[in-house]
């Protein structure tokens, strides 16, 4: 195995031990010339063994909402609860004549749905479920406008509706399943969602819960002072610890910045946090711990016990990049980067690009740096055959900087925004159906071969003029038809058709009609983004060189590498 000269780190801790702890040191008994010496053993209380992750579960929130702008696909509900809901909604917003609108034909009760998810703060952007009552007459709700409404925790309590407070408040244009998932049938086209459509009015708290045998307000004060000695952060230029002890049982946790969009590791590594160690103990442990770091099968949950020891982990971590296991080399890699050291970028950059099963976690642990480089290395990511390693790359580098030139795009008529990213690879279209209404094209000068005629929803049509060029043309009744020219690159007909009042919709729609009559010259996606929870395979693993994959047929023996909860029971309230 490839280790440093001599356990380099294990010999310099022991040397620290010995010049710290002296001859009356507890930890290593007083020895006869004829034995041995004698650790004693020890175990170490930590935040997890104390407290339980509390708020980590998603929320449900719903509420009933109006959609308007249906091409007389609407329908007028039934005489039930929700319509009274509804009704009722409605003049208190000060509607004129609801029941009117209700009845129109362009017009559709409907359910909406979010998913609150754990750490979600005040302002932030929901996607929004919608779907039609169970018994509706509503065909469709292709290219439907959601009304404001509230979305809110609901439950049937003595056959009645009951509402909490609202929670998010929800309106914009509804883009049906059947564009995402092709036409389909009546269901699909009665089932959508709002991307990013819902504003959150309140925070969610994140926090720990201390066990029954555990609560004081001692404790829990305990608890926040270990936790914002590993963490803290800026608060309008003021240091702040990420604790605050609430009551004895409670203490509730700020998401560190660099944690953000790996949550399950953050309390993973604040329940690993010791709650009391003095430095002779903390060597003896790290000794311990660096030789599970070496195990391929113990190094994703020790690399996470030396990250929860900050800085002073770092030596233990480095020492092992040169290991010939990818799973040992990858473990300290990430706790590397939440520890923002560059030594991780390479090892993180060969996971992204060789293993599956590690991508998600090494581009969500780039994406969390401060580093130029790691930066880089996101870039570089773009440009790989692997279309779910090109789009996570980029996605990563969006959350951290949306201004990057080298992932700055354009926002067209508040409609979508449009991203052209240069690349010698195989082109791709990459399109979102969750969080916001985007087009990435990866490739320069994607075309749509000509002669064709492509459809953009039910009102607006492209067909070829010429080798290399579109005659789009929006058709209204009872009113002249408008015409644009443009050339056949992709970019330049979904502008074309955003000019033309297309909606996401629309632009949508033809970007697969010209996918599925063969017309378009790049490979079409959507949402694909680099999954956790994948098995990584661990049969020979240490007899690989570092850069060669592992064959995926072979599952004799696997590790699971997911973004589950951490070990131990999740207390949650309510169901949040």
């Amino acid at each position: 195995m490839g280790t440093m000269p001599e356990r380099t780190v294990v010999s310099t801790l022991l040397v620290l031990l010995s010049l710290t702890v002296g001859c009356t040191s507890p930890v290593v008994r007083s020895q006869t010339p004829d034995t041995e010496p004698i650790i004693e053993e020890r175990t170490t209380t930590t935040v997890g063994d104390m407290a339980q992750i509390w708020g980590m579960r998603p929320m449900m929130i719903e509420g009933l909402a109006l959609t308007t702008n249906l091409d007389n696909t609407g329908s007028d509900p039934p005489a039930n609860s929700q319509r009274r809901i509804l009704v009722d909604d409605m003049k208190r917003r000060g509607v004129d004549k609801p029941n009117t609108l209700l009845s129109l034909p362009s017009t559709s009760l409907v359910i909406i749905r979010a998913k609150i998810p754990p750490g979600l703060r005040k302002g932030d952007r929901l996607d929004v479920e919608v779907l039609t009552p169970s018994r509706s007459e509503t065909e469709s709700l292709r290219n439907g406008w959601l009304m404001q409404s509230r979305l809110q925790e609901m439950a049937v309590l003595g056959n009645k509706i009951r509402t909490g407070e609202p929670l998010a408040l929800a309106a914009g244009a509804v883009v049906v399943d059947a564009l995402m998932e092709g036409e389909g049938d009546r269901v699909s086209e009665t089932r959508g969602r709002i991307l990013g459509g819902a504003l959150s009015t309140k925070s969610r708290e994140l926090g720990l819960i201390l066990k029954p045998d555990h609560q004081s307000v001692r404790a829990s004060a305990r608890i926040g002072d270990v936790v914002n000695r590993r963490f803290h952060t800026f608060d309008r230029g003021t240091k702040r610890g990420v604790a605050i002890p609430k009551r004895d049982s409670f203490v509730e946790i700020t998401v560190h910045s660099r944690y953000r969009n790996n949550l399950v590791r953050y309390f993973r590594v604040i329940q690993s946090i010791p709650i009391s160690e003095s430095p002779h103990k903390m060597i003896e442990r790290m000794i311990s711990l660096e030789g599970d770091l070496r195990n391929p099968k113990e190094a994703l949950s020790t690399a996470v016990k030396l990250e929860a020891l900050g800085k002073e982990a770092v030596p233990t971590l480095l020492s092992v990049l040169d290991s010939d296991s990818q799973i040992v080399r990858f473990a300290a890699a990430e706790s590397l980067a939440y520890l923002d050291r560059s030594e991780a970028i390479p090892h993180l950059k060969n996971a992204a690009i060789h293993e599956p099963a590690l991508r998600w976690h090494a581009i969500t642990a780039l994406g969390s740096m401060v580093s130029s480089d790691s930066r880089e290395a996101l870039a570089d990511l773009m440009q790989i055959e692997s279309d779910e390693a090109r789009y996570g790359a980029f996605y990563a580098i969006m959350d951290a900087n949306p201004r990057d030139p080298v992932v700055k795009g354009e926002i067209i008529d508040d409609t979508l925004s449009i991203h052209e990213i240069p690349s010698d690879r195989a082109p791709l279209v990459h399109i979102r159906k969750t969080n916001r209404p985007e087009i990435v094209l990866f490739g320069q000068d994607i075309t749509v071969t000509t002669p064709v005629a492509i459809f953009a929803g039910k009102k607006i049509m492209a067909k070829s003029d010429g080798s290399d060029r579109f005659k789009v043309s929006r058709f209204e009744l009872g009113k002249n038809d408008t015409v644009i020219y443009c050339s056949n690159n992709l970019s330049d007909l979904i502008r074309t058709i955003v000019k033309l009042d297309g909606s996401y919709t629309d632009v949508v729609a033809a970007i697969n009609h010209a996918k599925q009559n063969g017309s378009l010259s790049a490979r079409v996606k959507f949402d694909a983004l680099p999954k956790p929870g994948r098995e990584y395979n661990l049969e020979d693993e240490s007899a690989k060189e570092p850069g060669e994959r592992i064959p995926a047929d072979k599952k004799d023996d696997s590790l699971s590498v997911g973004n589950g909860l951490p070990s131990g029971k999740v207390h949650d309230q309510s169901g949040v």
